[in-house]
């Protein structure tokens, strides 16, 4: 239940995007609330929030078991509002930025944790 709702609406994007990342939108103020009821941090000032934010972040990929693969990443939608993204790949102009898709089996572990059925999606980067 601590992860109930974190999954954004996924939105479709063109294939020919150059700066793109795979994975999954997230919903900030869940990650909050996980956070503070999983006693990684508090809202008390911005700080604080970001910090407790990037924390229970961390903490759902290393319960996925795919923290050293996984990315807690920006992704931009069309209407250009930006949103953290849970990134199982990215591709980009600067090679150095790279990352290729994990197995099978990261993919199904991080689709547990965040408690859906839905597959990874492209996003702007």
């Amino acid at each position: 239940s601590g992860t109930k709702h974190i999954i954004l609406d996924l939105i479709k994007f063109p294939s020919n995007m150059r700066n793109k990342v795979w994975g999954y939108l997230v919903d900030e103020g869940a990650l909050l609330r996980y956070g503070v009821r999983n006693g990684l941090g508090t809202a008390d000032t911005p700080n604080a929030r970001d910090n407790t934010i990037y924390f229970a972040a961390m903490n759902l990929l290393d319960c996925a078991w795919v923290s050293g693969h996984v990315k807690s990443t920006d992704a931009t939608t069309p209407s250009r509002s930006i949103h953290t993204c849970f990134a199982l790949a990215r591709v980009a102009d600067d090679p150095c930025e790279c990352f290729g898709k994990p197995k099978r089996e990261m993919i199904e572990d991080l689709k547990k944790v965040l408690k859906t059925d839905e597959e990874p999606r492209w996003y702007y980067w």
